[in-house]
């Protein structure tokens, strides 16, 4: 699953929408589409 970095989430959203460069890079250079799940990581996230 690909993994994105941002460090604007906060955690309290609901949504979240990627910036215009890393939407580009996972749609053109990981052809990801619509229904495609991804992890956003933010500075406070604990991956395991």
């Amino acid at each position: 699953m690909p993994i994105f970095y941002d460090p604007a989430i906060t955690g309290k959203e609901l949504t979240f929408t990627l910036n215009a460069d890393e939407s580009a890079h996972a749609c053109r250079v990981l052809r990801m589409q619509e229904g495609d799940e991804l992890t956003i990581l933010n500075p406070f996230s604990v991956q395991k």
